[in-house]
């Protein structure tokens, strides 16, 4: 029987594939990628719940979380991933600082950096083939276990991280469904002898297509791909044209979970008013709801947790917002904020020239991957939005200066956060944490939509509609 091979449209430089890395994430493309390759401790179920993931089980003793490991992920050369692939992998990402989501240091016991992450520490060590997560508050555990679902402490095999810097040297050995596997200049992905989410329909191999310059639709249409993952963006009217020339087009959509924002960094906050952003943002709105190529079943919003989330606002809440935006008066200025203009969106971002009060400046540079005191003036982004109360998006947001805090109040305000027990309290934190970054105008939500997967050649996948990935191993063909 023929294994089964699946073309695979992504949009990500090919230079930066031999260094993808769980603990470095700086993109949704990036993020897709290292989800099939990497596999957490702890992951979420379609409908939302936690529940085991490589570990076999996962328990509380006292203030102590253990984890048992059985056979569950074999890796290429036939390693089982185990208590200390996963011990030395949450200490090399705590030891990095690069978690993108909360910060796992918030909860643990006295724990202290160590030169060497492949030995125990007093937080975070390995006893009888299990692996133990010591913590210091009762209160935290909840937070802890959605903590560890989060990418970036997916489990690397130890032996493929270099003990100077950290760094992965192989993707080929891997703890997630596939392995990376180099073509030349193609890639494509293969799967792991033993996996516990691959079953006898996921695919053998994928390919992974280039989108370069090309539009990924138009590779859908003429057959160079079989699948559109989430995160490529079809305008409607592009996505009309395949539903009538392709005979066995197939569409699959989550939940409206992808956020449109403009957002002010911290100097662009300190060289305008809040007027002056609010018209400004106004500008946006015009241009996003008529000229720009939204994806389909896109709407206006502006609230930055949607309503499958926690945290709305109430009603004189939105009201004021939305008087903000009516009274449509600027302030005489004659600084011009700078503006992220994305090369590799030119065609699309060309619009947002029409806007007279802001400066676009063309570059490579991408917000996430600056520091929060030295990027422009202002830029516009996506993000995902939890369908729920989730620790790992606000610690996110926290991190890019979404609601305009840094670091140290951003680490106050969720220390606050976890020692509520209340959640109906907590909900009204984040309903006023959004609202207050709202008003100041510092963040701008623009308009929310599905993510979409679309599909021919018989094709079709298995998604979760509160969730933004592309599970390869889902794929199946009819």
């Amino acid at each position: 029987m023929k294994q089964l091979e699946v073309r695979v449209a992504y949009a990500l430089d090919t230079g930066s594939i031999p260094v993808l890395d769980p603990a470095k994430i700086t993109s949704f493309h990036q993020s897709i990628l290292l989800m099939n390759l990497y596999s957490g401790l702890i992951e979420y179920d379609l409908n939302g719940n936690l529940q085991s993931g490589i570990a076999s089980k996962f328990y509380w003793d006292g203030l102590r979380l253990v984890f048992e490991f059985g056979h569950k992920v074999k890796t290429k050369s036939g390693h089982y991933i185990d208590a200390e692939d996963a011990a030395a992998s949450i200490r090399r990402v705590l030891k990095l600082g690069s978690s993108t989501h909360t910060n796992l240091k918030y909860f643990l016991c006295n724990f202290q950096e160590t030169d060497d992450v492949f030995k125990n520490c007093e937080s975070i060590y390995v006893e009888d083939g299990k692996l133990i997560v010591q913590i210091q508050n009762e209160k935290h555990k909840p937070f802890v276990i959605s903590t560890l679902a989060a990418g970036d402490l997916a489990v690397v095999p130890k032996s493929v991280i270099d003990r100077k810097s950290l760094a992965i040297i192989d993707n080929t050995e891997t703890s997630g469904p596939y392995f990376l596997k180099s073509l030349g200049k193609e890639w494509e992905l293969q799967q792991n002898p033993e996996h516990f989410q691959l079953s006898s329909g996921s695919p053998f191999i994928v390919k992974l297509i280039d989108v370069g310059s090309r539009r990924a639709g138009e590779l859908l249409l003429e057959n160079q791909v079989d699948i559109l993952p989430t995160g490529i963006n079809i305008p409607p009217v592009l996505y009309n044209k395949m539903r009538d020339e392709i005979p066995d087009f197939k569409s699959f959509e989550t939940l409206p979970i992808k956020l449109y924002i403009v957002q002010f960094s911290f100097p662009g906050v300190r060289k305008t008013t809040v007027r002056q952003r609010f018209h400004i943002a106004s500008q946006f709105r015009k241009i996003l709801g008529t000229e720009y190529p939204l994806p389909i079943h896109s709407s206006p919003t502006y609230e930055f947790f949607l309503a499958n989330g926690h945290g709305q606002l109430t009603q004189n809440q939105y009201q004021e917002i939305l008087n903000n935006f009516n009274t449509d008066e600027s302030e005489a200025s004659d600084y011009k904020p700078s503006f992220y203009f994305y090369k590799n969106l030119s065609h699309a971002f060309s619009v947002f020239k029409k806007i007279e009060e802001i400066r676009p400046i063309e570059t490579d540079r991408f917000p996430p991957n600056e520091p929060l005191d030295e990027r422009l003036d202002l830029f516009i982004g996506t993000t995902d939005i939890s369908f729920k109360e989730d620790l790992s998006l606000l610690g996110y947001n926290f991190n890019q200066g979404t609601f305009g805090y840094d670091e140290k109040q951003g680490e106050a305000w969720l220390a606050k956060y976890m020692a509520e027990e209340s959640k109906e309290k907590r909900a009204e934190m984040a309903r006023d944490l959004q609202f207050e970054g709202l008003k100041n105008g510092v963040i701008f939500p623009m308009f929310k939509a599905p993510y979409t997967v679309m599909a021919r050649n018989g094709f079709s996948i298995s998604m979760s509609p509160i969730f933004a990935t592309t599970n390869f191993w889902r794929i199946t063909k009819e």
